[in-house]
């Protein structure tokens, strides 16, 4: 009898799991869930490969229309010049990529039966409270800019925060204002504010430090992409890790009832995810201790200090994995 997994997402994540599992023969039950769509993304080319890789599908086709940025304009730390830095990426409308996703993926769907797994893969999935490791609020606003052709993204700190421009079409753009609300930091920008003519539409406020689960896992359930952990958007790596994970919890539930048991790969899973969020932490925390001296940034900084230190101890009690992925399965790294 084929295993029944419940994916219970509509997003990157949700998608990713469900066409790996699908194609390797589980039943699928897809709850997409309503929510807000997020930031547009910046997509690198790692995770284009991964997503084509997990899709069985060409960058022209997924990313077709998309923008396509070759450098990052930085003015960081109260530097007084700016520098620019070779940056390939593609800018992808986060609802036309999940379009496209579902498009690829083939479901089998069992809607009276009991599910075995059930993957939570968005915010909305979950009522655990997440801890969050910082205050910062992220606004999106979409902007019209100087130069309509630019194949250049902007990123510039403030003393109160940090804005994040990309284009997103001819002539138009995408701002992310962190800390401070936009107005208010573009007021002080010497760097973004001029690739800037006029604001269409300032959007909401959304919280945009990085939080996570206390537990990512059970003995039927994984929590996996947004549902689990929530990644700040100065490291440009959400929908990275959406994916790679995506890809361990498929290789997890397919390998549960087989190499050593539920728990065993269970421990693997909670092990890997919380080592990447550590890195993120770290990674940001470098970032915010290099942003500005300003008691903004000194906060935001001894927060990231705290979940680093919170991560660190609950890896402690995580025992050493016997695993690791071969392309998208999961195997014995060593003899036992």
């Amino acid at each position: 009898m084929r295993r029944k997994v419940e994916i219970r997402g509509g997003g990157i994540a949700a998608l990713c799991c469900a066409r790996l599992l699908a194609t390797r023969g589980l039943d699928i039950r897809y709850s997409t869930l309503s929510g807000t769509t997020g930031p547009t993304l910046l997509i690198n080319g790692s995770t284009q490969k991964l997503m084509c890789d997990v899709f069985q599908t060409e960058p022209a086709d997924l990313f077709a229309g998309s923008v396509i940025v070759k450098k990052r304009v930085v003015l960081w730390g109260g530097a007084d010049k700016r520098v620019e830095l070779p940056h390939f990426g593609m800018v992808v409308d986060e609802s036309t990529l999940v379009r496209r996703l579902a498009q690829r993926t083939p479901f089998r769907s069992e809607e009276s039966s009991t599910p075995d797994w059930v993957i939570y893969a968005s915010a909305k999935a979950v009522t655990e409270q997440k801890f969050r490791f910082g205050s910062r609020v992220a606004t999106l606003t979409s902007v019209q800019l100087a130069n309509a052709g630019s194949d250049s993204c902007w990123m510039e700190s403030l003393d109160e925060g940090w804005l994040f421009l990309v284009p997103v079409g001819i002539g138009t753009g995408s701002l992310i204002s962190v800390g401070a609300g936009p107005e208010r930091l573009l007021a002080g920008s010497r760097l973004v504010t001029q690739q800037i003519t006029h604001i269409n539409k300032i959007g909401n406020q959304v919280p945009s430090s990085p939080a996570i689960l206390e537990h990512l896992s059970g003995s039927d359930w994984l929590a996996c992409g947004s549902a689990g952990v929530r990644f700040d958007p100065i490291c440009g790596e959400g929908a990275g890790h959406a994916v790679r994970e995506a890809i361990l919890a498929s290789a997890v539930i397919r390998s549960a009832s087989g190499i050593g048991g539920f728990k065993s790969v269970l421990n693997h899973y909670e092990s890997r995810v919380l080592g990447g969020f550590l890195r993120h932490l770290n990674l940001c925390k470098q970032f915010y201790e290099s942003g500005s001296d300003g008691a903004w940034w000194r906060a935001e900084a001894k927060s990231l200090a705290v979940g680093a230190e919170w991560v660190t101890r609950r890896l402690m009690n995580v025992s050493t994995s016997r695993y690791r992925l071969a392309g998208f399965d999961l195997e014995l790294a060593h003899a036992v």
